[in-house]
Parts: structure tokens; C-alpha cells; sequence
């Protein structure tokens, strides 16, 4: 099933996972490194995790049109941040509130710059989550064995255009209570970041959930939680998974691109000092690319199989049955 993608390295790590766990079995108890629910132990899980991270991997390999989304969303996003930020500049509207966070008392920010930021929020998660929805769309048809088409999982985005703002604008008024917690000097990051941690793991399923189960943010953020509290495993450890992969295929990139950029600099001919730059930025967007659809991808596979929906054929029921086991009564 994967034998295109070069999983050698990530064998050896699931081999050293199994090996730790071999020599820390003996010292394993039932409050310690056992996991709850049929006594998987902490290794087991974490190596099982890697499973999940190479499916959804090799799902987005197989389906590399899926890659197109992320790259329009990055381009988008841009967009939209210029958009905001290079009016706000030559209008002189940055160093302004700037200057008036520093003079008054408490550093406070004025109200037009919360507002402005609120409307930049609500673009840029629209346009975020509205391909983000698409690229789930089409991972639902590849599982379902139909053919992936860009057009078909833009006219999905496209039939959600009104769950996906009211979600934005919701995500939007929650960015900015987490900035205005942010600009407390003492305990507010703290609290920001809690409570930050506290609503990516509240949301981990809402757009699986606004594509395949066409609901309004406030169901879907409902249906998100009631997901992860009835049925638990490895879904963050698995995300966890998918990062550490990223950034192991990420790594070699960087170490490729950088070399094109330095042969770049040292040859000093025009021509070779382009290809190499356009060379390394392609990698480098290939990659963060290809990583971004395989985080959807693990995100629709494990609602799919945690709500009873049809999964691909090339994934084993079985082995996603350990990534969601109903939680231990107490």
C-alpha cells in the first residue's frame, strides 16, 4: 500500500517504539504506562499512531489533486492578508494604533484595530475552512472509490458557503477573546493558551462534520465533542504522528532546498540563480502541501470510521477499531 513513499525511516522508528516497550513491560503497571480500556500500553498506542499517520499519507499520495487545495488556500490567505495589511500601511492605520498601544496607559489597543482584526479573521478563516472543506469532500469520494475532481469538491465548499462564514465568524470572535487575553502581561498567555488548546481539541472534527453532515457551526462544534467524549484512542496522538512525519519528510527538503539556494549564490549566473529559488520553493510548497492534505485526510478517516461511515478499501477496519474505543465506565 505504500510502497511509493519512502517509509523505511519511519519502519525503524516504529521498531524502536516497539523495542522501548519491550524493555519497559516489566516495569509497566495498571496506572502507569498502561493505557486505559483493553491495556494497550503508551507504546503500543503511540507506535499503532504511525499506522493511522502512513494511511492518510498514502491516501493523499494516491490522490494528489487533494494537493491543489492547500496550495489555493496558502495563495488565498495571502491574498487576503494583503488585502488588509497593505491599505492599513500607506493609510499610516499600523503605526498609528501601534503608537497608541505604547502611550496609553496599560498598553491598550484601540477599538477600530480589534474590529479590523475581527474582519481579517473572518476572511481568512473563510477562505481556510472553505477549502479546507473542499479537500475533505474530495477525501470522502476517493474513499468511496468515485473519482476526485478539484471541480467537485469546490461546488461541496460551494453548497456550505453559509455554514463555513457562520463557522469563521464564530472561530473569528474566539481569535480576538484569545488576543485580548494575550495582551494581559501576566497570566493572560497562559490562560490564552489553555483555553486555545482546549478549543482545537473542542473543534478537531467541526469541518468533517460541516461537509459530510451539512451542520451550523454551534451542532457541529456539539457533534465535534460528543465524537471525541463517547469514543477516544489515539486521534491526537495520531495528529501528533502526522507532524513528527511532516517533519521528518520536511527536513531533507529544507536541507535540499537550502543547498539549491546556496549553489544559487555561489555560481552568481542569473539563469542558475532562479531555477535554483523556483526549484526550492517548490519543494518546500510540495511538502507543507502534501502534509496539509494528509492532516484533513487523518481528520475525515477517523470521523468516518467513528461515526460507521464507508472507509477505502485499502484501510482495514480493524486496524482503526484501536484508534477510537469506547471509554472505560467508572
Amino acid at each position: 500500500m505504500y510502497k511509493r513513499l519512502p517509509w523505511r525511516n519511519l519502519d525503524a522508528v516504529q521498531r524502536v517504539l516497539h523495542r522501548a516497550e519491550s524493555l519497559c513491560a516489566p516495569y509497566a503497571s495498571k496506572g502507569g504506562l498502561r493505557a486505559a480500556g483493553k491495556g494497550w500500553t503508551m507504546f503500543e498506542t503511540l507506535s499503532r499512531s504511525w499506522e493511522y499517520a502512513k494511511m492518510s499519507y498514502g491516501l493523499a499520495w494516491r490522490n494528489k489533486q487533494l494537493l491543489i487545495f492547500p496550495i489555493i488556500s496558502g495563495i488565498a490567505a495571502i491574498l487576503v492578508t494583503a488585502s488588509f495589511f497593505v491599505p492599513l500601511h500607506r493609510m499610516g492605520a499600523l503605526t498609528a494604533w501601534a503608537e497608541a498601544a505604547d502611550q496609553s496607559q496599560g498598553g491598550q489597543v484601540p477599538i477600530s484595530a480589534w474590529i479590523t482584526l475581527f474582519c481579517y479573521y473572518v476572511a481568512s478563516y473563510f477562505v481556510i475552512v472553505f477549502f479546507n472543506s473542499a479537500l475533505v469532500s474530495c477525501a470522502m469520494r476517493a474513499m468511496q472509490g468515485q473519482p476526485v475532481r478539484i471541480k467537485d469538491g469546490l461546488a461541496m465548499a460551494a453548497k456550505r458557503w453559509h455554514a463555513i462564514l457562520c463557522w469563521a465568524i464564530v472561530s473569528a470572535v474566539v481569535g480576538v477573546i484569545l488576543r485580548l487575553l494575550e495582551s494581559h502581561k501576566k497570566i493572560g498567555r497562559l490562560v490564552a493558551a489553555l483555553l486555545g488548546t482546549a478549543w482545537t481539541a473542542m473543534t478537531f472534527f467541526v469541518v468533517p462534520i460541516i461537509v459530510i453532515d451539512n451542520r451550523g457551526p454551534f451542532r457541529a462544534i456539539g457533534d465535534s465533542v460528543k465524537t471525541l467524549k463517547s469514543t477516544w484512542g489515539t486521534a491526537l496522538v495520531g495528529n501528533f504522528s502526522l507532524g513528527f512525519i511532516s517533519f521528518l519528510i520536511f527536513l531533507p527538503v529544507l536541507l535540499l532546498a537550502g543547498l539549491l539556494i546556496w549553489v544559487a549564490i555561489n555560481t552568481g549566473a542569473m539563469f542558475v540563480t532562479v531555477m535554483s529559488i523556483a526549484g526550492a520553493i517548490a519543494l518546500i510548497v510540495f511538502v507543507a502541501s502534501l502534509g496539509a492534505a494528509a492532516d484533513m485526510v487523518f481528520k475525515a478517516l477517523l470521523f468516518s470510521y467513528a461515526t460507521g461511515k464507508e472507509l477505502p478499501e485499502q484501510v482495514q477496519a480493524e486496524e482503526f477499531s484501536y484508534a477510537f474505543r469506547p471509554a472505560e465506565k467508572r
